[in-house]
């Protein structure tokens, strides 16, 4: 079984993310420029490459997305701690973008329960 686990927050005050209704997924990102030679082939230089880790929440409650704003509103760089029990530990510096959430009506009605579903998207400083 792969497990992993989400700490984020301010370095050395990282709180453990709620791992319920959480699914996650991370990228690499390739960071250059492209362009056409003379005889007109196209061509790639590839400066460096950044990671993006996407956070997503189907059903939750307020609750954990108040914490994920309370993160965000710390602004500044974060520290993203992955901990999986095949990989490892490894830790990540990020940026976190801005949350876009939307509340979840029952049964389609304005029955409203209190649940969320929103991401967190964090890219690599």
């Amino acid at each position: 079984m792969n497990v992993t686990v989400y700490y984020l927050g301010a370095s050395g005050s990282e709180t453990l993310c709620s791992s319920t209704g959480m699914t996650h997924s991370d990228a690499t990102i390739e960071i250059g420029r492209s362009g056409r030679t003379m005889s007109g082939r196209k061509v790639k230089d590839i400066t460096s490459t950044k990671r993006m880790f996407v956070l997503s929440y189907g059903k939750t409650t307020g609750d954990v997305l108040q914490a994920y704003q309370n993160i965000y509103a710390i602004g500044g760089e974060l520290n993203l701690i992955r901990i999986n029990v095949v990989d490892g530990t490894e830790n990540f510096a990020v940026m976190m973008e801005p949350i876009e959430f939307q509340a979840i009506s029952g049964r389609g009605y304005n029955s409203y329960h209190g649940l969320y579903s929103f991401q967190v998207i964090l890219d690599e400083v």
